[in-house]
């Protein structure tokens, strides 16, 4: 149905929380956004994409990563905001160092990864933000291999 097709709800009720504190949010309360990749441009691609301490809840960030790829146009670039450690707690289980997010953004076949700003944060230490981009296609594709 694409994107008339159905959405997600999940029950927050439904989850075995750990935090005895946490009491969810009102439903009047909550902005939910969703975005179907295509809706934007005929190559269904993005100018950029902004990962926002939203990264350090995925372990797997290989999966996540590609994804974006595919999403970005060529030259697109991917802007992050993440903690600088690799060491996460509760309430972020998998930062990234920016040093890691180097190794983490070439694997992923990113390139021109620059750190933007490193600021110190009482929360794990630092907090930096860094940009990526994604290469431009070989001149022999047709650039919608592999699309979202």
């Amino acid at each position: 149905d694409g994107v008339h097709g159905p959405s997600e709800v999940i029950d927050p009720s439904a989850f075995p929380w750990t935090d005895a504190r946490w009491v969810g949010v009102e439903p009047e309360d909550l902005v939910v956004y969703e975005l179907h990749v295509g809706t934007f441009s005929p190559e269904g691609t993005f100018d950029g994409i902004l990962a926002a301490n939203s990264l350090h809840f995925v372990r797997d960030r290989k999966p996540v990563l590609a994804a974006i790829r595919r999403a970005l146009r060529p030259g697109g670039r991917l802007v992050i905001v993440e903690y600088d450690a690799d060491i996460g707690n509760h309430w972020v289980p998998f930062p990234f160092s920016f040093e890691r997010w180097r190794q983490e953004a070439a694997v992923a076949g990113l390139t021109d990864v620059a750190l933007l700003r490193r600021v110190p944060s009482r929360f794990l230490g630092g907090i930096y933000g860094a940009v990526a981009v994604s290469p431009a296609l070989p001149p022999d594709s047709s650039g919608t291999a592999g699309r979202l």
